[in-house]
């Protein structure tokens, strides 16, 4: 995934958050956090690519 922020310069990826699972299907439970967000690695101007049925929250910071 690229993104371009016009408009936001001096801003930086600092943080990438994933939910994903391979099984659609997977819940969590009381017992069994199986689903949970993981932190992906960040690099200045990189390209990242995003799983398919995954959730991702980006964090930019100046």
């Amino acid at each position: 995934m690229e993104l371009e922020l016009s408009g936001f310069d001096g801003y930086t990826l600092s943080q990438h958050l994933e939910l994903y699972s391979d099984n659609l299907n997977e819940t969590n439970d009381k017992d069994n956090e199986r689903v949970k967000p993981n932190s992906r690695s960040v690099a200045d101007n990189s390209a990242t690519t995003l799983k398919k049925h995954s959730w991702n929250m980006l964090v930019f910071k100046k």
